[in-house]
């Protein structure tokens, strides 16, 4: 799994490549953990390139997700892979967290 970010303002914008499963989801948390501020005001997150999204993935969707609106903020997801698209359909998530 390769993560790559970029900030712009009080958003930030990370893509994902590759597998999100119960062994890079803990890479993915650090990431994400290690990008947070209290200025970040919406998170996109560009899934586009996910080849794969298991259970602990879509777990740190929804933590990511609790964790912005805490915040007052937004998490956005406006690229999915249909891999992706179909997990979180099939999890009935699709409709809040897909943009």
């Amino acid at each position: 799994m390769q993560v790559t970010s970029q900030f712009h303002g009080d958003e930030i914008q990370v893509a994902v490549t590759g597998m999100v499963n119960t062994d890079t989801s803990p890479q993915l948390r650090h990431v994400m953990d290690g990008l947070w501020t209290q200025a970040v005001k919406t998170v996109q997150l560009d899934l586009s390139d996910v080849t794969y999204l298991s259970s602990a993935g879509v777990s740190l969707l929804l933590e990511t997700r609790q964790r912005v609106q805490r915040q007052q903020g937004r998490l956005l997801i406006p690229r999915a892979s249909p891999h992706v698209r179909e997990v979180l359909q099939t999890c009935r998530l699709a409709d809040l967290l897909l943009t």
